[in-house]
């Protein structure tokens, strides 16, 4: 399991966060849900390194500061909320970028990359350019490029995968298609940490939300047990119904 105790963030004497307490399973999807500056992003910089000494981040029982550069990259894959990219490659390329710590031979690395694409339907491009792609084909590129990073278990430990509103740049379909290729993942025992901004898509796919408000982790658990009417209100100031799917059961947000 990866374990953030602690976690706490501080800019210029204001604080962004306060000391956060979670655990992310290795078969799960975690989403984090919060309105604009409620300190996500901090969050996610804060599991992936970007910030030292800001309480703890446990992998597998072991400090994330503890391990080497290359176990590190085997057992976790990260896509930020942005990824510039201006060398003229090709998506194929692109996505190889992601075998660069792997010790398979080159049949064995075009083999997991041509079937990472063909998950997220991007394999039909993979001579494009990717400077000359759509926003939501180069968002699909990168997320092909993460995942092939930890598509084998680890030597030592489990994998996990954290994707910063990696559905903001996909259209509807491809929106569904990640969020059930996270499913497959994790049924493989790959924790998902999933920064989203649409309620329905996380209470329909993931196994619990994070709610996060002016920097204060307000709730987590099931999204039945998260998504009410008193917490959109009090969090998203929206006056809203919450009602159950008819077919699968899941929490509906109606406005």
């Amino acid at each position: 399991m990866l374990d953030v105790i602690d976690g706490h963030f501080s800019r210029e004497g204001k604080v962004i966060l306060e000391k956060i307490n979670f655990t992310l399973n290795s078969n799960e999807i975690v989403a984090l849900v919060g309105p604009n500056g409620a300190g996500k992003s901090s969050l996610f910089n804060l599991i992936c390194g970007e910030y030292s000494d800001q309480g703890e981040v446990i992998l597998d029982g072991v400090p994330r500061q503890s391990w080497s550069h290359l176990s590190l990259a085997e057992k976790m894959a990260v896509l930020p909320q942005s990824s510039h990219l201006n060398f003229p490659f090709t998506a194929h390329e692109v996505v190889s970028i992601g075998r660069m710590n792997k010790c398979c031979n080159q049949t064995e690395n075009e083999a997991v990359v041509n079937q990472v694409m063909a998950m997220f339907d991007i394999d039909h491009k993979a001579n494009a350019i990717y400077t000359c792609l759509s926003g939501g084909e180069k968002q699909r590129v990168q997320l092909a490029r993460v995942v092939v990073q930890i598509w084998e278990p680890p030597t030592n430990g489990e994998r996990y995968l954290l994707l910063d509103e990696p559905t903001a740049a996909l259209d509807l379909f491809h929106q569904h298609q990640l969020l059930q290729q996270l499913q497959q993942l994790r049924d493989s025992r790959v924790g998902c940490f999933v920064i989203l901004h649409d309620l329905n898509l996380a209470a329909r796919y993931v196994d619990r939300i994070l709610v996060l408000d002016q920097g204060r982790l307000v709730a987590q658990g099931a999204p039945s047990e998260v998504l009410t009417p008193a917490l959109l209100h009090d969090v998203f100031r929206l006056d809203a119904q919450v009602i159950a799917h008819p077919q699968h059961g899941h929490p509906v947000i109606v406005c």
